[in-house]
């Protein structure tokens, strides 16, 4: 079982990407330089849509995922969403990773053009198609990767 997160970021809207026992801390500042999406997270109306960044692009910023990495080997891999309130989520990794699906998942830092209140964000992971919502993770403070021993 893996050890505890902490759900403390280091500094407002700053994202804590681990990779074992490595970490990377990305500001607001650099995750608002990766490409922006829009997505609907109501009730498929498009009433209600939320932008942000891609997972997969976190990910690849902060290295997560060597790009040697075979198929197999991406196969056991998965990412554990926290948020300050020590709510977790688990994905695996293929779910996200366009060589395998096209699945997006968005980390919103916005609502409706404004940004996420203080319940909700800084960011929140959102996977559009869950018919459930359980991954939704809000008040998202840290990503680890992690493999399957």
């Amino acid at each position: 079982m893996a050890a505890p997160l902490s759900g403390q970021s280091p500094a407002a809207g700053a994202l804590t990407i681990r990779v074992g026992e490595r970490s990377v801390v990305l500001s607001r500042a650099e995750l608002a330089t990766l490409p922006r999406h829009k997505i609907d997270a109501g009730d498929g109306t498009g009433a209600d849509p939320v932008t942000g960044v891609s997972l997969w692009d976190v990910l690849e910023r902060a290295k997560a995922v060597p790009a040697a990495a075979s198929g197999r080997q991406r196969a056991v891999m998965y990412i554990r969403l926290v948020g300050a309130d020590g709510q977790n989520a688990l994905i695996a990794l293929v779910e996200v990773d366009p060589s395998f699906s096209k699945r997006l998942v968005v980390l919103a830092d916005q609502r409706a053009g404004r940004p996420l209140d203080d319940v909700e964000g800084p960011w929140r992971a959102i996977v559009p198609d869950d018919l459930r919502h359980a991954r939704w993770i809000r008040g998202l403070v840290t990503i680890a990767v992690e493999t399957l021993k």
